[in-house]
């Protein structure tokens, strides 16, 4: 009798589907150079479905493909974002001497605060 309650239990409170990265998607992104500091700045979905943190990396690259500089950082600090929301973020970076040509940004964790 316990096992079959066992059972029922884990099929109603069953362990929630974990969110993933491929859970949260850049929505847009869009960086300046400001003299010596870069800004970037854009906002992504919470396509998890209970509030999760993600964390973004940004990586800053030349024509070739060189990587010049990576930066993570997580744009919601320790709060998470209500899932299917929407969340701003902007950060800026004093990068002088940099030559960049282009900034890509993805998600590379996620975490339930």
């Amino acid at each position: 009798m316990r096992f079959i309650s066992l059972v029922i239990a884990l099929t109603v409170f069953g362990p929630a589907v974990a969110c993933d990265t491929n859970d949260i998607e850049i929505q847009q992104s869009s960086w300046r150079v400001d003299g010596e500091y870069t800004r970037v700045v854009g906002e992504f979905k919470n396509g998890c479905t209970e509030p999760t943190g993600a964390q973004l990396q940004l990586v800053f690259r030349r024509k070739s493909g060189e990587i010049v500089h990576v930066k993570d950082f997580w744009p919601a600090s320790t709060n998470n974002v209500k899932a299917g929301a929407l969340h701003a973020f902007g950060t800026m970076d004093r990068l002088a001497g940099l030559s960049f040509d282009q900034v890509d940004v993805k998600v590379i964790a996620v975490k339930r605060w």
